[in-house]
């Protein structure tokens, strides 16, 4: 008598554990999806109050908040890298009146920036730094008798040195750098042309330069 071989059935379950996996990424996919759409909706109603300054008017952020933190976002990066740039062609300082003047804003800036990061307290010196820091540098190269430069950078110069001052306690800076600086600050003439100025106008870009790098904010 012939034996009937009878097959095994294969078992269901890789089948419906199979199907539970695709499930379960497909369920994840969608969940993603939602938390994405969540985020940018979220994005949206935070900041869909804020105007930004454009090409076509004069327009400013309307929440100062954010205003400050893009501002000052500036201030502390590419205040300092311009300013480091600045640093290695210090021989124009007192000849060329345009670089001149964008070293000296370049540390202004990166002093207001120092000095809001340390909750230095409002002043006249820092409300001085903030106007010139808000102000456009000329184009005009030339070094004439009837350049005031000298004068304006006498002025920015002092209220420079009387900000890092007053971060000397907050920062824990070394009394011997900022009095040098003051020093070098103190022999800046406003009578003077700054291109018989340059060695000391050297020396104060350097030292507050290495003031305010070190300085961790």
């Amino acid at each position: 008598m012939a034996e009937i071989k009878i097959e095994k059935k294969k078992p269901v379950w890789p089948w419906i554990l199979l199907i539970v996996v695709i499930l379960a990424i497909v369920a994840f996919i969608i969940y993603q999806n939602q938390s994405s759409d969540g985020f940018n909706d979220d994005y949206d109603d935070d900041y869909s109050g804020v105007e930004i300054e454009n090409d076509n008017d004069d327009t400013l952020y309307e929440d100062n908040a954010i205003y400050d933190t893009i501002r000052n976002d500036e201030y502390g990066t590419a205040a300092m890298t311009a300013l480091m740039e600045s640093m290695r062609d210090s021989v124009r300082f007192g000849t060329d009146s345009t670089y001149t003047k964008t070293a000296l804003k370049s540390l202004v800036q990166l002093t207001v920036f120092k000095a809001r990061a340390y909750d230095v307290e409002s002043n006249a010196a820092l409300t001085n730094l903030e106007q010139y820091a808000e102000s456009s540098v000329s184009t005009d190269s030339r070094m004439d008798k009837s350049d005031k430069l000298q004068t304006q950078l006498k002025k920015v110069s002092d209220d420079v040195v009387k900000i890092i001052e007053a971060l000397q306690p907050k920062a824990n800076l070394a009394a011997a750098a900022v009095t040098n600086l003051k020093n070098t600050a103190s022999k800046i003439s406003n009578t003077t042309a700054l291109s018989k100025q340059q060695a000391t106008l050297q020396t104060f870009f350097r030292q507050a330069h290495d003031i305010l790098h070190d300085l961790q904010s």
